[in-house]
């Protein structure tokens, strides 16, 4: 029983992480990311600016609630023992998905943005690999807490904001 309730209670820690906002406030200046502080505690956001059009920026923050969605599913497949639910949860997300990012809004987002994608997309394709192989619970869990840092990273460095 108190198995059942850590593993309940990871899920839900979990999931409240991810719902974390990437946009906060309106910063008062920009001074770049300090990828070293935690920006939640800051009153002033520094994370870089990255400027889209409204459909863009709506486009890449989709994105990123299925990353949320996903990593959910998979946390609930695992407790689960249901393997082919974290598999279609972790491809959905994968590398399918970064291949249908446009290329015209690619072009727009910094490079430091392009190589911390490929690897969450690859990441959770790593996971769906472990899942329709040996299927270890520790293996899948230590998988996603890592993609996670990903998650971290990104949302400490950037923001978006829409061009009018």
């Amino acid at each position: 029983m108190a198995c059942l309730f850590k593993k309940r209670f990871l899920v839900m820690g979990l999931s409240a992480m991810l719902a974390l906002p990437l946009q906060a406030e309106e910063p008062s200046q920009n001074q770049g990311p300090d990828r070293n502080s935690a920006q939640a505690h800051s009153p002033a956001d520094s994370r870089e600016i990255i400027w889209l059009s409204p459909s863009e920026r709506a486009t890449v923050l989709a994105e990123m609630r299925q990353f949320v969605v996903a990593s959910q599913a998979i946390l609930q497949g695992v407790l689960d023992e249901n393997w082919q639910t974290v598999e279609d949860a972790a491809r959905e997300v994968g590398v399918r998905q970064m291949r249908q990012t446009p290329p015209g809004l690619r072009d727009k987002l910094p490079e430091g943005f392009m190589r911390l994608g490929p690897k969450v997309h690859r990441g959770f394709e790593n996971i769906a690999d472990e899942a329709s192989g040996l299927a270890d619970k520790t293996v899948v869990l230590q998988k996603l807490a890592d993609l996670q840092q990903h998650c971290i990273s990104c949302h400490a460095s950037w923001q978006f904001k829409a061009r009018p």
